[in-house]
């Protein structure tokens, strides 16, 4: 888990100096020095680039919350524990993602089939790619935290309780199906709010890891009523 958080870190740096760089050209008469050239820049950029830094944060919150995910089975498999001692949220999770993949299967070789079906659950996680696949917003995260057992609980006067990463994803998904160009998306987004939107961001996705890591840590896939 202190991989994800150590990643985490890099890349708010990385957005960091993102929008350092996106506040130095968004002043006015910015322009780009080049030997002894002065290029403006033209009044499109500032906006094309915060489209850029929405898709950033986007980014950002997909692999954080589709890795710590990974991570709870990841845990698991590392400690062997038995199939038997998960919680029952935990085993539905897995015979859920196991009855899509054996689906299609005949049960003429049934044998074969029971199995591979006990190998799949000791050796079960999830998919990254089939985790969000460009959908992930703050419901998404709570569905994940009651269907897993994690805690979904933020501090909502700081994080406003996920409910930017709504407004990401839709941005993303219309950038990423061209519905509007790079301009449009971010032209009604000044930058200040933009920022107040990353921190809030950030700050959401930093107490769901911590609540990830806490259920990792307490060992709260474990059905302790055995």
């Amino acid at each position: 888990m202190q991989d994800i958080f150590n990643v985490f870190e890099e890349r708010k740096r990385e957005i960091n100096d993102y929008f350092d760089f996106l506040e130095s050209v968004s002043e006015p008469q910015a322009a780009i020095a080049l030997h002894s050239n002065r290029i403006p820049i033209a009044e499109a950029i500032p906006k094309i680039l915060r489209s850029n830094a929405i898709l950033m944060l986007y980014n950002l919150i997909e692999y954080t919350f589709s890795a710590a995910l990974e991570e709870i089975f990841k845990t698991i498999k590392r400690q062997n524990v038995p199939f038997d001692e998960l919680t029952n949220s935990i085993k539905i999770v897995v015979l859920d993602a196991l009855k899509k993949k054996h689906e299609k299967n005949q049960t003429k070789n049934i044998i074969a089939l029971i199995s591979q079906i006990n190998s799949d659950i000791t050796q079960f996680h999830p998919v990254y790619d089939e985790l969000f696949s460009g959908n992930v917003n703050a419901k998404e995260i709570k569905d994940y935290a009651t269907k897993y057992g994690f805690s979904a609980n933020t501090n909502r006067a700081i994080t406003r309780d996920g409910s930017d990463l709504q407004e990401i994803r839709e941005k993303r998904k219309t950038l990423a199906h061209g519905e509007q160009s790079f301009s449009e998306v971010a032209k009604d987004e000044p930058l200040t709010q933009l920022k107040q939107r990353r921190d809030r961001v950030f700050a959401y996705i930093e107490a769901i890891l911590e609540n990830i890591r806490n259920f990792i840590n307490t060992e709260g896939y474990k059905d302790n009523s055995q």
